[in-house]
């Protein structure tokens, strides 16, 4: 398979292979550049993701079983590890938290 650093490179090279080398000095200035740009947005994004992990709760109040309404857990409910949730677990979010996922 060929990439695509070698197919610029091969185009730069006919470029100037049939007398057209300033275009082949562009297209390889011009693909650095984009590389370079490239780059830094995958930075900025892998750092904002890495931001974003960081605003993730470790823990959760859990409704304990049993329970069928909010008055019933009144204000805690059960605090456990994310992990230990599993499906169907009902959750108390009060207002501004965010969801445990």
């Amino acid at each position: 398979s060929l990439d695509m650093h070698f197919m610029m490179t091969v185009a730069a090279f006919a470029s100037a292979a049939i007398g057209h080398k300033r275009e082949g000095a562009a297209l390889l200035l011009l693909f650095q550049i984009s590389h370079w740009i490239e780059e830094r947005l995958s930075a900025r994004a892998r750092s904002s993701l890495e931001a974003l992990d960081t605003l993730r709760p470790e823990t959760a109040r859990r409704m304990p079983a049993g329970t069928s309404s909010l008055e019933d857990v009144a204000q805690d409910g059960v605090t456990v590890l994310v992990p230990e949730l599993q499906a169907g677990d009902l959750i108390v979010i009060r207002a501004g938290e965010v969801v445990p996922v």
